[in-house]
């Protein structure tokens, strides 16, 4: 075997700030995307009764979003 570990198996270096895994805040703000967290929390105002027209829709490209004229 050509490879030596420094520390034992059994420690992991991923362990760290969360040593009973990730609580759930941490994966819904870090793990989704913002794009998609932008359009999830906009289907939700609108089945909580939401006007469609006053609500703005992330079109998926860098054009603005809102317009004013």
């Amino acid at each position: 075997m050509n490879h030596k570990r420094k520390k034992p198996r059994t420690k992991s270096r991923s362990i760290g700030a969360f040593p009973n895994g990730t609580p759930s805040h941490w994966n819904i703000l870090f793990h989704s995307r913002p794009r998609r967290r932008r359009t999830a929390m906009t289907s939700v105002r609108l089945l909580h009764g939401a006007d469609p027209d006053i609500l703005i829709w992330d079109l998926g490209n860098h054009k603005p979003h809102k317009y004013y004229w």
